[in-house]
Formats: structure tokens, C-alpha cells, sequence
């Protein structure tokens, strides 16, 4: 494998920025011995530990046709969402077992309203997480949840939803985010 260059080195080969996916470990130690082996491949531009799920990791790596290439990117628009929701206020929506998934979205717009907010957007952690939630198939359409759009967040924890809420006085900030735990 091509090595990237380091900082100040030209590029001499384009590089893309692939997905790749690794089971976690049972233990610390094989967990460290993972993350160890994964860095010496070079490369690695980001890599996230979570509980129970894989690791994973974006790294530079030549183009071979082979690779998972990095299709979901978060936008600048969703980056920009997420840095907001992590500095307004965040409050969590307790759901009994008795909801659907549905009840527990038109509850999260009844707390809104109650907050005197309107629902700006939905996060989620993983739209796959979300889909099985729903019980959709694979093809089931997650981007929009009543009419609010929701875009996917790999930094959320997988079974984590936020609805963000705005002010009607500010629609473009992030006033509070009401967090679900979906199962």
C-alpha cells in the first residue's frame, strides 16, 4: 500500500478517504491490540471505539476500485447542525415500552411545542439503526420523519435520535434538542 504523505511532503498519488468497518473485541486489551494494529496500517484519518458496535475507520488509501469509498461525508450543513445541538440545551424524551415509533414522534413534537419551539431536524446516530426501529426494509426512506427532515450523524451513538428545535424568533439556531433512545 502507497504510503500518505506527511505533512509539508507532496502528494504524489491521489488518495480517496474509504469506510472501513472492524469487529470490536471482547476485551480491553484485544481492543488496544485492534486499535494498534489498525494505526500501523497508516493512513487513518479518523477512527471511533463505541460500545457494542464495530470499529470504525476512514483512512487515505490509494484508488483501487476496491474500497468502501467515503460516500457518507457529513455535510457542512449537518456538521454545522451538530455543533449546534451539542451547545444548546439538551433534554431526553422518557419512552414506554407502550409507544410506537410513531407515538414517540408525534410526543417529541408535542414537547416542542410545549417548549414553545418548532422541530428544525432530526439526527440520527445510524439510518439503519432507525429503519429497523420503524420496521422498514432496507429500502424504507428515513431521510424525512413527518415531514421534518433527518440526516444521519455517525458521531451519534447508533440507537440515539435528537429532534433539534428552534425558536421561532431565530429558525436558523438550535435552541434545544430533545434526545430519543430508540431500540
Amino acid at each position: 500500500m502507497a504510503k500518505p504523505p506527511s505533512i509539508g511532503e507532496e502528494q504524489g498519488v491521489p488518495l480517496i478517504l474509504a469506510r472501513e468497518e472492524y469487529p470490536l473485541p471482547k476485551t480491553r486489551k484485544e481492543v488496544l491490540v485492534a486499535i494498534e494494529t489498525i494505526l500501523q496500517a497508516g493512513g487513518v484519518q479518523e477512527l471511533l471505539v463505541r460500545i457494542d458496535q464495530p470499529i470504525l475507520v476512514k483512512r487515505l488509501v490509494v484508488p483501487t476500485g476496491m474500497e468502501n469509498e467515503e460516500e457518507e461525508e457529513a455535510s457542512p450543513e449537518a456538521e454545522d447542525l451538530y455543533a449546534k445541538a451539542r451547545n444548546a440545551r439538551i433534554e431526553t424524551l422518557k419512552i414506554p415500552e407502550a409507544w410506537s415509533p410513531f407515538e414517540t414522534i408525534f410526543q417529541a413534537f408535542a414537547a416542542a411545542k410545549r417548549g414553545k419551539l418548532v422541530p428544525k431536524v432530526f439526527m440520527s446516530g445510524s439510518h439503519a439503526r432507525l429503519r429497523d426501529w420503524f420496521g422498514f426494509d432496507t429500502d424504507g426512506d428515513v431521510s424525512s420523519l413527518c415531514g421534518v427532515e433527518c440526516v444521519e450523524h455517525l458521531e451519534l451513538p447508533a440507537e440515539t435520535l435528537l429532534l433539534l428545535e428552534a425558536s421561532p424568533l431565530d429558525p436558523e439556531g438550535v435552541a434545544a434538542s430533545l434526545r430519543m433512545e430508540i431500540e
